[in-house]
């Protein structure tokens, strides 16, 4: 074979080129419009934000979710509380129960 019948043989045809370039075009064009959209949507949010932090809406989130913590705070507190007494409960019926005595029971409480 000569140089330029495996040159011809190396390079690739018009078309396998054009499919090639569309392929690579049309993924280019996907990531450039999905760096747009993303792009917009953030300003979107940014302006959305400066929006509410110019009515001061800012500060009435952070507040309620100040209260919303506190609440769920005070909640909990509650129900290790409501615990802590079920089980003192409990241990009292247990000692009274198994005890042999009213003596024995009184002084294990």
């Amino acid at each position: 074979m000569t140089g330029r019948a495996l040159a011809e043989e190396a390079a690739p045809t018009d078309a396998a080129v054009e499919e090639t370039s569309s392929t690579y075009a049309a993924d280019d064009f996907a990531k450039l419009s999905r760096a747009v959209r993303l792009t917009l949507d953030l300003a979107g949010r940014l302006e959305e934000s400066l929006r509410a932090l110019r009515a001061g809406e800012i500060a009435v989130r952070a507040v309620r979710r100040q209260e919303g913590e506190a609440r769920a705070a005070r909640a909990g507190m509650v129900r290790a509380a409501a615990a802590c007494d079920k089980v003192a409960e409990q241990v009292a019926m247990v000692i009274s129960t198994e005890s042999e005595s009213e003596r024995d029971s009184s002084d294990l409480l």
